[in-house]
C-alpha cells in the first residue's frame, strides 16, 4: 500500500467533514425517524467522501483499487437511504413496512459482496489501469454488469424519491410551497450530478456524486431543520388539528372561520354546530369569551398576543388562555390567523395552591426566624470560608466576631474537626467561665450550622450534687461514729450508772439526728417522684408561730430577737408537715446568717392569696445567687466585698 496526500482530495475531505457534522447534528434528534434516516444518509456520504479522498491519495493501482472498493460501502447505502427519507418527508410512512424496507435495501446488500471481492472476481471492474492527470495517477476502468445494475437501481431510487417530493409539492398549500420546493431541488441535484458523471462531463477525472449529494443534504437540512419538519410537512388534518388538546381556530383575512377542532368547539360551547364559514363574532355564543377573542384577533399582531379569561363552568371556574398568531409566508401579506384556546384551569389552580404553599412557607420561615432569634441557645450559620452568614443575638454575644478565625480557640478546634467530618460533631467546651455543649452540623451548600447551649448551670448542679453526696455521707458517718463509740462505752461493766445513762442519751440524740436526715432525704425523693401528699386545713400564721417558738432558744443564744407579724386568715388545704419544715428552714437560715439584730416572721392575707415572709438584718443573699435559690443541692458561694 502506497499513499501520498493530494491537493485534489481537499474538497472531498471538506465534504466528508460537512457530512459528518450534519450526521452528528441530526442523530442528536434521533427521537424523530426522519432525523435518524437523514443522519445515516450523511454518515454514508461522509464515508463515501473520506474513502474517495484516500482513493485519490493512492500512488499505485492496488491501493486505489482497495479504497475504491471500500468506498462503495457508503455509495451503495446512499440511494436506499435517500428513498426512505423521501417517503418520510412526503408523509408516506405507511409504505415503509418491514417487507418494503427489506426490498429497498436488498439490492445494495447483494451488490456489496461483489464490489468488495472484485480483486478476486473482477466482476465490478473488468479492466483497470492508471493514467496521469497533471502528475496525479488516476485509476481508469471498464465496468462490468453488476455496476450497471447498481447505476440503474440508484437512478430508480433517486427518481422515485424526486417523484414523491413533486407529489408533496402538488398537494401542499401556499404556506408550505417554499419548503416543498426546496425538497424537489435537493432531490434533483444528485440526479443531475450522476448524469454528468456517467456522460464523462466532469472537469475532473473523478465523479461529482459525493459533492452534489452533500449539497442536496444541506438543502434538505435547511428545509427540515430550519422549519422543524413537522411544522412544514402538511400532515393529515386529523393529526395536527383534531388530536391536539388545545382549541385551534383558523380564520382568514376577513375573520371568517376556516377550521376549528373538536377541542375548540367544546371550549366555545358549540359541540355539533357547524361554524366553518361563519364570521368569528357570530359563531361564539358566550359574550365575554367573544369579546376577549375579538380583542386578541383585532389587536396589533406584529407579535403574538395573549389574554386570559375566566368563565363559569359546570365543574367550577374555567380559565382560558387565548392567543393569536398571523399566518404568513416570507414577506407576503398575512392571509389569516390561528387562534389558540388553552384550558389553563389546572395551571391556575396549581398556581393558587403554589401561592398558598409559598405563603405558608413564608409564615413558617418567619416563625422559625423568630424562634431562632429569641432562642437562648446560640445559633449561627457559617459559609465554607468560615464567614458568619446569619446568627441570632445569643450567638453574636458569645462569638463576638464575624469570622471563624476570630472565634475562641476551643470553638475553632470544634469547627476544624467538623469540617473534616461528614456527620454531626458534638463536644463540650469552656469559653471564659462558661461551659457550652456545641453541635456543628454540616449543611450542603452554605457550610456549617453551629449551636451552643449554655450548660454552665448544669455543670454547677452536678458539682453541687457531688458536694451534697459528700456532705450527706459525712453527716451520716458522724452520728454513726458517735453511736458506735458511745455504745462501746456503755457496755463497760465498770462504768458508773450516771456515765452509762449519759452515753445512752448521746446514742439516742445521734439516732434522732440520723432519722431526721433520712426523713429529709425521703421527703425530697417523694417530691421528685411526684407523689401527692394528703392535704388538710392549715393556718400559716399558726405554723409560722410554732416554728419560730421551736427555734427561739437558738436565736436567744446569739442575742437575736424574733418578731411576729401574723395576720389571721381562712384555713388553707396543704400538708402541714411540709409547710412547717419550710418555716423551720427559713427561720433557721436567718438565725445562722444574722450576726445581730432582728428576724421578722410575717404572714399577710388578701382576698386571693396569703403572703409569707421571713426577713432578717443579716448579710442577705448575693444577687449572683438569686437565680439558683430554688435549685436542688445549691449552696451559695462566699462572695468578696
Amino acid at each position: 500500500m502506497s499513499v501520498q496526500f493530494s491537493f485534489y482530495s481537499i474538497p472531498l475531505l471538506l465534504t466528508g467533514i460537512a457530512a459528518a457534522l450534519s450526521a452528528w447534528f441530526a442523530l442528536r434528534r434521533r427521537r424523530h425517524a426522519e432525523a435518524v434516516t437523514f443522519g445515516l444518509l450523511m454518515l454514508a456520504l461522509s464515508w463515501w467522501s473520506f474513502l474517495y479522498a484516500l482513493h485519490i491519495w493512492g500512488t499505485d493501482l492496488q491501493t486505489q483499487h482497495l479504497f475504491n472498493r471500500l468506498k462503495y460501502v457508503g455509495v451503495l447505502a446512499v440511494p436506499p437511504l435517500w428513498l426512505v427519507l423521501s417517503l418520510q418527508c412526503a408523509q408516506r410512512q405507511h409504505l415503509l413496512t418491514r417487507r418494503n424496507l427489506v426490498l429497498i435495501f436488498l439490492p445494495p446488500l447483494l451488490l456489496l459482496p461483489i464490489v468488495l471481492t472484485d480483486h478476486l472476481t473482477h466482476l465490478w471492474w473488468t479492466q483497470l489501469w492508471l493514467e496521469d492527470f497533471h502528475g496525479q495517477p488516476v485509476m481508469r476502468s471498464i465496468h462490468g454488469l453488476p455496476y450497471y445494475v447498481h447505476v440503474t437501481i440508484g437512478y430508480a431510487y433517486v427518481v422515485l424519491g424526486l417523484w414523491f417530493y413533486v407529489r408533496l409539492y402538488q398537494r401542499t398549500d401556499r404556506l408550505y410551497r417554499l419548503q416543498a420546493g426546496l425538497m424537489i431541488v435537493a432531490a434533483a441535484i444528485p440526479l443531475v450530478a450522476n448524469i454528468l458523471t456517467q456522460l464523462d462531463l466532469s472537469p475532473l477525472p473523478w465523479g461529482l456524486d459525493p459533492f452534489f449529494f452533500v449539497l442536496a443534504g444541506g438543502i434538505l437540512a435547511v428545509s427540515i431543520l430550519r422549519y422543524r419538519f413537522l411544522d412544514i410537512v402538511p400532515i393529515a388534518r386529523q393529526a395536527i388539528i383534531e388530536q391536539v388538546p388545545e382549541g385551534v381556530i383558523v380564520v382568514d383575512e376577513g375573520q371568517r372561520i376556516v377550521d376549528a377542532n373538536r377541542a375548540a368547539r367544546s371550549l366555545l360551547g358549540i359541540d355539533g354546530k357547524e361554524i366553518v364559514g361563519l364570521p368569528l363574532h357570530d359563531a361564539i355564543p358566550n359574550g365575554e369569551l367573544r369579546t376577549a377573542l375579538l380583542e386578541v384577533a383585532n389587536g396589533d399582531l406584529a407579535e403574538p398576543r395573549r389574554r386570559e379569561v375566566r368563565l363559569p363552568g359546570p365543574d367550577g371556574e374555567l380559565a382560558l388562555s387565548l392567543s393569536a398568531t398571523l399566518l404568513s409566508q416570507g414577506r407576503q401579506e398575512p392571509f389569516g390567523q390561528i387562534l389558540l384556546l388553552q384550558d389553563i384551569s389546572n395551571m391556575v389552580a396549581a398556581q393558587q395552591e403554589l401561592e398558598a404553599l409559598y405563603h405558608q412557607a413564608e409564615v413558617e420561615r418567619e416563625r422559625l426566624a423568630l424562634t431562632i432569634s429569641t432562642s437562648s441557645d446560640a445559633i449561627a450559620l457559617l459559609d465554607a470560608q468560615g464567614y458568619v452568614l446569619t446568627s441570632n443575638p445569643a450567638a453574636r454575644q458569645i462569638l463576638g466576631a464575624d469570622r471563624a478565625e476570630r472565634f475562641p480557640p476551643a470553638l475553632r478546634a470544634i469547627i476544624a474537626q467538623a469540617e473534616m467530618a461528614t456527620t454531626v460533631t458534638k463536644a463540650e467546651i469552656e469559653i471564659g467561665d462558661q461551659s457550652f455543649a456545641v453541635t456543628a452540623s454540616p449543611v450542603v451548600g452554605p457550610g456549617l450550622v453551629l449551636t451552643l447551649h449554655d450548660v454552665t448551670h448544669f455543670r454547677q448542679l452536678a458539682r453541687l450534687k457531688d458536694e451534697f453526696v459528700r456532705t450527706i455521707s459525712h453527716d451520716l458517718r458522724s452520728p454513726l461514729t458517735s453511736i458506735h463509740g458511745y455504745a462501746q462505752l456503755a457496755q463497760r461493766p465498770e462504768l458508773v450508772t450516771e456515765t452509762r445513762m449519759e452515753a445512752l442519751a448521746r446514742i439516742e440524740a445521734s439516732a434522732r439526728r440520723m432519722s431526721q436526715l433520712i426523713g429529709d432525704l425521703l421527703d425530697l425523693a417523694t417530691l421528685e417522684a411526684g407523689v401527692e401528699f394528703e392535704a388538710e386545713p392549715v393556718r400559716m400564721d399558726d405554723l409560722a408561730r410554732a416554728a419560730g417558738q421551736d427555734l427561739e432558744g437558738a436565736a436567744l443564744a446569739k442575742g437575736l430577737k424574733i418578731r411576729y407579724e401574723l395576720a389571721p386568715h381562712p384555713p388553707l388545704r396543704a400538708d402541714p408537715r411540709l409547710l412547717a419544715q419550710v418555716w423551720r428552714n427559713l427561720i433557721d437560715n436567718a438565725i445562722k446568717y444574722t450576726p445581730a439584730g432582728t428576724i421578722t416572721v410575717r404572714v399577710e392575707a388578701t382576698p386571693s392569696q396569703v403572703l409569707c415572709q421571713v426577713s432578717d438584718t443579716g448579710i442577705g443573699i448575693h444577687p449572683a445567687d438569686l437565680p439558683y435559690i430554688f435549685d436542688k443541692f445549691y449552696r451559695a458561694k462566699r462572695h468578696g466585698a
